[in-house]
């Protein structure tokens, strides 16, 4: 037939030459199922691939049932089989693009959350530095000293819960949520 590419061919159309196009990755799973079909459940609805002869591989879904005689064997099988080698491509393709998607939806959010956290960081970074100065230039007068001492403290003591907060986050399972962009405390 022409979904196999055996039409005007010198092959015929028989069972051993329908299994012989059968891909290799699918050939025993596949027989299991017309097997089954015609030894125990009757009705047959499976995916396979071909080796079309064309020379390309083919995706072909096959429906059907196997008519059986007062004795129950099987005496005629019936159905379809029809290419969905395109449907298998279409959602390969859009598969592909879902992970590109998901993967740039990723890298987005780990930019946003570089910039909330430099942002976050820069802040007790200008008081350090700012405090710094001060006792740098106040040397004489202690209470200054005292008062810019302690904004170093906090200000260290705030970077370091803010690189805790991204410790645990990047510890968090792989998928970002923008909610987790907040996990550092500020």
């Amino acid at each position: 037939s022409s979904l196999y590419g055996m039409e005007g061919s010198d092959r015929k159309t028989s069972f051993k030459s329908w299994q012989e196009l059968l891909d290799e990755d699918c050939r025993e799973e596949v027989m299991k199922e017309v097997m089954d079909a015609l030894h125990n459940k009757g009705r047959f609805d499976f995916r396979f691939k071909i080796k079309h002869t064309d020379g390309g591989v083919r995706h072909i879904r096959s429906r059907g049932n196997v008519e059986r005689d007062a004795k129950g064997k099987p005496f005629f099988v019936y159905g379809m089989n029809y290419d969905i080698t395109k449907e298998i491509l279409l959602n390969e393709k859009l598969e592909e693009e879902r992970a590109k998607m998901i993967q740039s939806s990723k890298l987005a959010t780990l930019g946003e959350m570089a910039a909330g956290i430099a942002h976050e960081i820069n802040n007790p970074l200008t008081i350090i530095s700012g405090s710094a100065s001060i006792i740098e230039y106040n040397k004489e007068k202690p209470e200054k000293i005292i008062a810019s001492t302690q904004k170093i403290v906090n200000s260290v003591e705030r970077i370091g819960r803010i690189i805790n907060g991204l410790r645990k986050f990047s510890r968090q399972s792989d998928g970002l949520d923008r909610r987790q962009c907040s996990a550092y405390e500020i």
